[in-house]
């Protein structure tokens, strides 16, 4: 019975699943020493190969904005091995995302099943449903964007042939943060790895497959992030290759919505952070004629009373008026797409706060990002349909197919 859409709360099938001490401190183990060899092998890429793809071992797979995925020439299938550890990388992907280090880290880090179904909602990831099975290392105010995780994960990306294939799940760790490299300079990090553990078991609906990812993000001198990721896949049936290698290059593609996806955790947090200043401008939005971006007057049929920033409460005209879609928690534990409205000198107030310290801050106070997001989902929603001209929020729903 494969999953038709995403779930709208996602959460895992194996009821209470218990990790013997042992195990959890087996799991805490095997990311750092693959970390370290993943680190190494980044810094060999910058200083031996100048962050250059070499087009004899690389053949160019997928493109999207500057962002480019190669597979690799000489996989050969008597090769394959059955254990990820004996594999080298099967696809690369290298390129550049506008944004800073910490919004992308922001944007990367998702240590709750909350958070991970918020990230799933803005990155398009491929996942339709999962959850947290076990957490292992949680952020802290000095290290915010420091987790690691146990995690189920349920892709759906294979639809297109679910009536021969089943949909694929895993179940990995999970580990995100920052380092530093010989030379100093610091990078964030995400690491995916597959495991098998007893307290999770496989699925009579879905393949369980298994999978080894490494994203490595450095920060420009002249702005942006740059993007090293390597992949090594192994499913353990008959899936196509071909089928592996497009639903392994969409996973890695999204990367390109990380920072996206931080900027939109920072905008929530400013909604909260200000909830008592913004329910207090309710009764008292601004009343001029004008717009506070451009200065141009609003007609009688142009509808602006309808159209305010959400963080200021200003009028602005159609023109200068940002459209952009937030995701919450709503009470029931669903996840709720909400269009909401702001001006460009509150949009750039966003953009240009540190991540680092909203993501700090927020730990400091003991308020979870899911707490944000569910505090402010339904107020956000009541406001926006009063004093916005967006049709409601979009609630998912989870559905299974006979």
């Amino acid at each position: 019975m494969p999953l038709v859409l995403t779930a709208s709360r996602f959460q895992h099938p194996f009821g209470g699943a218990r990790l013997r001490p042992s195990e959890l401190a087996q799991l805490r183990l095997i990311p750092q020493t693959i970390l370290d060899e993943g680190i190494a092998t980044y810094e060999y890429f910058l200083r031996e190969h100048g962050g250059l793809v070499d087009p004899a071992q690389w053949e160019m797979f997928k493109e999207r904005e500057r962002l480019t995925i190669y597979k690799r020439r000489d996989y050969m299938p008597q090769m394959y091995s059955s254990s990820v550890h004996e594999k080298q990388p099967d696809m690369l992907m290298v390129g550049t995302v506008e944004g800073s280090l910490d919004d992308m880290m922001y944007g990367v880090v998702n240590h709750t099943t909350e958070l991970m179904r918020i990230k799933t909602a803005y990155v398009e990831d491929g996942n339709i449903n999962g959850a947290v099975v076990a957490t292992l290392e949680e952020p802290t105010a000095d290290e915010p964007f420091r987790s690691m995780t146990l995690k189920w994960a349920l892709r759906g990306d294979l639809l297109h042939v679910r009536s021969t294939v089943r949909n694929r799940d895993l179940v990995y760790v999970e580990k995100t943060g920052t380092t530093k490299l010989r030379s100093g300079e610091r990078v964030g990090y995400q690491l995916v790895r597959s495991v098998s553990i007893a307290g999770v078991p496989t699925l009579d609906w879905a393949h369980r497959s298994f999978t080894s990812i490494l994203a490595v993000f450095r920060e420009r001198w002249d702005g942006g992030v740059d993007v090293y990721a390597t992949t090594m896949l192994d499913t353990h049936h008959d899936i196509p290759r071909s089928l592996i290698h497009r639903s392994a290059a969409e996973a890695m593609i999204s990367v390109w919505k990380y920072v996206h996806c931080g900027r939109m955790k920072k905008l929530c947090w400013y909604l909260h952070s200000r909830r008592s200043e913004i329910e207090s401008t309710d009764q008292k939005l601004c009343e001029n004629g004008i717009c506070a971006t451009c200065a141009s007057k609003f007609s009688f049929l142009s509808g602006a009373k309808k159209k305010w920033c959400l963080m200021c409460s200003n009028r602005v005209c159609s023109s200068c008026r940002v459209k952009k879609t937030i995701c919450g928690i709503t009470d029931e534990g669903h996840l709720r797409q909400i269009n909401v409205n702001l001006c460009g000198r509150c949009l750039g107030v966003v953009e240009n706060a540190d991540a680092h310290a909203l993501a700090s801050a927020a730990i400091s106070t003991r308020t979870s990002e899911g707490e944000i997001m569910l505090g402010q989902t339904e107020k956000l929603f009541k406001r926006s349909r009063r004093f916005q001209s967006d049709p409601e929020p979009r609630l998912d729903h989870f559905t299974r197919s006979a």
